[in-house]
């Protein structure tokens, strides 16, 4: 009989050893969660193999020091008890040993035995490009840069394309000329962040591909500058600088494509981010759903997005191959901070940001087979966001956005549902959110689609549920053009030309910034 318990995530080990007076064919396996091994304790389950049902009584797991001495010990009493059984208030400069002790007869015997040590508090100094990607042997340890690192003609690949736990403090400092020569999973400088946090960087010239050559992907990705994937609450990112950067990348993906300047997808807490002269770009060449943002493609359930100052383009190009699966849909959010704001559960959780980088859907070339009978197609644009189901407060967008789309010659079977706005291309949150604008002064909406588009299109919002409410409005010029012929008058857009009341203190300072006059 085998009784398999614990949850089996990375397995370190089985270590099987018999009692010198009893011999026994049971075993004990330790399992060790990612993040299972912290700076004063250890977190770990148990399988238990008993081929001979020769486990009669008691199981104990005990804990030793360096010197043999037992610090502690628990005794399981039911299955529930072999998973997530922790030790903590180590001290992280000794090594440890835990045994599994199980009575065999009359008798015990050790079945099982695992050795490790706390992480270490120390930290770690970065000075050379060298000591940075060598953070790939140690993914929970604590950094600090020291000096600026240049990595021209320095073959880069992220430290951490698998999930990173520590801390990385940049010191001000800057990592420049990093250079991608593919996409994988999880593409960014720090690739994929799990309980890490990173703080006080400045990423510049960091390129992910070239408009001439884009990096190829032909599974599900998460493409970022700063990381590809932030992937839980206890995730941090904080003052953090991306400049003169850009991704430009093509997903062949059928699952999906997610691109940010700072993440593809972020489920952790981003706070007070800059990006200058910065460019993100994604050609789609398949029916995959694609979230694409100038700082954050999807942003999730429990995440946050505050204080973010961005002038980044966007750049969006399907070009779909004909496929066999027929009846496929799409869904493309394209924002100019955010592809799709899911970030509900707290009325702040998306505030202070900003964008006047310009949003540029082009070339939408669905390919429908023509053995195509139904579909939907659904494209949504927006200045702040694609789609958002969340709330946004004191925000403002400043750029121009433009998208284009001509009749395939088999779309006749498809439903197509387009929605552009300056502000959201699509509103789905039952809340109210607060403080928006859409700056109009040089900047321009013009679309350009065929009739048979089920068009939504606005100056603030494009498609809008209605139990949702924008306290939002137009500051200075309006515009809004659909194929050559102004839409403005039919908006109903509140228009206003005093900014005095509209936002709290950051974002009033952040708007005579960008808008001295």
């Amino acid at each position: 009989m085998k009784r398999l318990l614990g949850i089996a995530v990375i397995l370190l080990g089985a270590f099987v050893l018999m009692g010198c007076e009893t011999r026994t064919t049971a075993t004990a396996t330790f399992t060790v969660g990612e993040d299972g091994i912290t700076t004063d304790g250890i977190t770990f389950s148990i399988t238990i193999t008993d081929p001979d049902e020769e486990i009669t009584g008691t199981v104990t797991v005990r804990l030793y020091d360096a010197a043999g001495d037992e610090v502690t010990s628990r005794t399981i009493a039911s299955e529930e008890d072999w998973e997530d059984i922790a030790f903590s208030g180590l001290e992280n400069d000794q090594t440890y040993t835990i045994k599994v002790h199980a009575t065999i007869g009359r008798n015990t015997a050790v079945i099982g035995e695992r050795t490790f040590s706390p992480l270490s508090t120390a930290i770690n100094e970065i000075t050379t490009a060298e000591e940075f990607l060598a953070m790939r042997d140690n993914r929970s340890g604590n950094y600090i840069l020291k000096n600026d690192i240049d990595f021209t003609d320095v073959e880069f690949t992220s430290p951490f394309t698998s999930s990173f736990s520590g801390t990385f403090d940049g010191g001000g400092f800057t990592l420049s000329n990093i250079t991608f020569t593919k996409v994988n999973s999880y593409t960014g400088v720090f690739g994929y962040i799990s309980s890490g946090t990173v703080s006080n960087l400045v990423l510049d010239g960091v390129k992910v591909g070239t408009p001439e050559e884009p990096l190829l992907m032909a599974t599900s990705s998460r493409v970022g500058i700063f990381a590809g994937y932030i992937s839980s609450t206890s995730a941090s990112v904080e003052n953090i600088t991306i400049r003169n950067s850009s991704i430009n990348y093509e997903s062949s993906s059928t699952v999906q494509a997610y691109a940010g300047a700072i993440a593809g997808e972020n489920r952790g807490d981003i706070l007070n981010v800059t990006i200058e002269n910065t460019t993100v770009g994604l050609l789609a060449k398949s029916h995959g759903k694609v979230k694409v943002g100038g700082a954050v493609g999807m942003l999730y359930e429990g995440a946050t997005l505050k204080e973010i100052k961005s002038d980044a383009s966007v750049i969006f190009e399907l070009a779909a191959t004909p496929h066999r699966e027929f009846n496929r849909g799409f869904l493309i959010l394209v924002g100019g901070l955010i592809g799709d704001n899911n970030a509900i559960g707290q009325s702040d959780a998306v505030e202070n940001i900003y964008s006047t980088g310009d949003v540029t859907v082009t070339n939408l070339d669905f390919s429908t087979d023509p053995e195509n009978t139904e579909g939907r197609y659904e494209v949504f644009v927006g200045g702040l966001a694609g789609s958002t189901n969340a709330v946004i407060k004191n925000a403002f967008y400043g750029g121009s956005i433009s998208l284009d789309h001509q009749k395939n010659d088999h779309d006749d079977d498809v439903v197509k549902v387009f929605g552009v706005g300056g502000l959201f291309g699509r509103y789905l949150s039952n809340m109210a959110s607060a403080n928006l604008l859409r700056v109009g002064t040089d900047q321009t909406i013009t679309v350009t689609v065929s009739a048979d588009v089920s068009m939504f299109l606005s100056q603030l919002a494009g498609a809008k549920s209605a139990a949702g409410t924008l306290d939002a409005a137009v500051y200075g010029d309006e515009h809004l053009l659909l194929n050559g012929d102004s839409k403005t008058a039919e908006d109903n857009a509140p228009v206003i030309n005093d900014v005095t009341d509209v936002f709290d203190t950051w974002m009033t300072e952040a708007f005579q910034t960008v808008y001295p006059n």
